[in-house]
């Protein structure tokens, strides 16, 4: 019998009816022909559709003469990746050994699975966001239909794309052309098979030559201290991992242009021992061999205690034989600086730390903001406002004596959210940057003489107020008609380019800023099919 539109606005309905749809899901999964394999010889398949995708859409590229993003497609990945890890991992027993082969069956299985797992992200997303009443749902028989502002205005979560692709972009776009040529010499081909070989020399001058590339990934101070390291060792570390894996991915590259059978699909995964790879980055990155040893085990699925392990946090997938699987495309395209915090976030010894450096975080992007803007010649302040009592701690005001005008910001600074749980908790202190913003405009209102002191200003000048995040602005889930939201990489750009802060201002108040559909990004509709139940959400892709 088909069921009446029911509303879904109510958390219980909306629990309810995720239950009745995880249910469904974990049969669908459990169907999988993967899910029938040991888990290392699961796992190594769908590893290897993984390092696929990329395949299958260059040569798209090539074909229909479009350009992609190599940062979105490891967004891509990293997305239809998640859960399928999660339900292996979960779902296959242990086993002693795996073999490299092909198999029609286990090839699509691995491709239907990760079309589940990618899809099934965005119910995630919708039922996140619906029991946190910042979305209502309409279920008609199998059919949801999500409403409310995040979905009728898509301009926020289109600002947050677009500025994470402008940041994302590599400092040295020649490396992987320059590490293509230096490996062509190396690389064999057998038939299906390709390997290659790396002399300490090599890896020392490419791990030179990519410095630049993962400096502009790391950010935070060298000498902070994480829990057990500091973060210059953890860098060290993790540089020679990724080294390793541009390495292995060009070879790939390398391998098909030689005609490799099958494109390289039985050594897509880069698989290496354990002790080998301890003794590698301990030798290449110059970090003893215990505190190696410390970092490659929080980087080991499932390890310190991740009953849900996510692969991109933890890429080292223990197969059989004391051996790593590795996705040499996750980790080559992964913001590693970012996947380390998300990480100590999860961890209840580290949560201290994380938040230390969240604040410290803040400090740093007014620093950041002073300093790119110092050539400028603004003015800069912050602190307790003498007279404006709660609302008195302002933190970054910028003051332009020549365009008569005063910017106000209220800094937030955190990492881009990794998934729609931290999407909704960092949209919760955007929205506490927008109470502070309305109580320091009230108090201007009615108190302007001690913000004039404060800032050695008149009743001449304008003065506007904003929220800045460095990280996202929570991709349109925390928004409000009076207050501007920015991110500050933006507004440092804007202002830049603009030579003064007066029409910057007055833009950013009327969301000039934000990307206009049909110009800046094209958002279509789409149904999503899982486990027989149909969403009805969208796509934006930047134009």
């Amino acid at each position: 019998m088909r069921e009446s539109h029911l509303a879904m606005s109510e958390k219980d309905s909306v629990s309810g009816a995720l239950r009745r749809i995880e249910s469904e899901v974990d049969v669908a999964y459990r169907a999988n022909q993967l899910m029938s394999l040991p888990r290392s010889q699961a796992i190594w398949h769908f590893l290897a559709e993984c390092e696929e995708i990329p395949i299958r859409l260059g040569y798209q590229s090539s074909r229909d003469g479009i350009v992609q993003d190599p940062m979105a497609v490891a967004d891509y990945l990293a997305n239809l990746a998640k859960w399928p890890v999660i339900w292996i991992w979960k779902s296959c027993a242990p086993s002693s050994g795996f073999r490299r082969e092909f198999s029609d069956d286990s090839y699509g299985a691995a491709f239907e699975l990760a079309k589940l797992g990618h899809n099934y992200l965005d119910y995630q997303t919708v039922f996140t966001y619906a029991s946190k009443n910042t979305l209502s749902l309409e279920l008609e028989g199998k059919r949801i239909r999500p409403s409310g502002v995040v979905r009728s205005d898509t301009r926020l979560d289109a600002y947050d794309r677009i500025v994470n692709s402008k940041e994302k972009v590599d400092s040295d776009p020649t490396f992987i052309p320059w590490l293509m040529d230096r490996m062509k010499p190396l690389v064999r081909v057998n038939g299906t098979r390709f390997d290659y070989r790396v002399s300490r020399r090599l890896m020392s001058s490419v791990m030179a030559r990519s410095r630049p590339v993962l400096d502009n990934r790391f950010r935070l101070p060298m000498d902070w201290r994480i829990p057990v390291i500091s973060l210059r060792q953890y860098f060290c570390i993790v540089h020679v991992l990724w080294c390793m894996c541009c390495i292995h991915l060009c070879a790939r590259r390398i391998a098909c242009d030689s005609g490799c059978v099958g494109l390289g699909y039985l050594d897509s995964v880069m698989t290496i021992g354990k002790s080998r790879l301890l003794n590698e980055v301990s030798q290449y990155s110059g970090v003893e061999l215990n505190v190696v040893g410390e970092v490659l085990d929080q980087l080991t699925l499932g390890n310190c205690g991740q009953d849900t392990p996510d692969i991109v946090l933890q890429p080292l997938v223990p197969l059989a034989n004391d051996s790593y699987g590795i996705a040499p495309s996750l980790v080559a395209n992964s913001y590693l600086e970012r996947n380390l915090l998300v990480f100590l976030n999860r961890l209840e010894p580290a949560r201290d730390a994380y938040s230390r450096l969240s604040v410290e975080r803040e400090e740093m992007d007014r620093e950041r903001i002073r300093k790119e803007l110092k050539d400028l010649r603004f003015r800069f302040a912050w602190g307790h406002v003498p007279g404006w009592g709660t609302a008195s701690d302002v933190d970054l005001a910028i003051v332009d004596e020549e365009g008569r005008c005063c910017l106000i910001l209220e800094l937030k600074s955190f990492l881009e959210p990794a998934d729609p749980r931290e999407v909704y908790q960092k949209s919760q202190e955007i929205l506490k940057g927008i109470k502070q913003i309305r109580r320091r405009r009230q108090r201007a209102a009615t108190h302007r003489e001690f913000l004039n002191t404060f800032l050695s200003i008149d009743d001449s000048f304008a003065v506007h107020f904003a929220v800045s995040a460095e990280g996202s602005i929570a991709c349109g889930l925390a928004r409000a008609d009076d207050v501007a939201l920015v991110r500050s990489t933006d507004l440092v750009s804007r202002i830049r380019n603009a030579g003064g802060l007066r029409v910057v201002c007055e833009a950013i108040d009327r969301g000039d800023h934000l990307p206009e559909e049909g110009v800046d990004y094209a958002e279509h509709a789409r149904d999503v099919e899982v486990a027989g139940w149909t969403l009805e959400w969208y796509a934006t892709r930047i134009l």
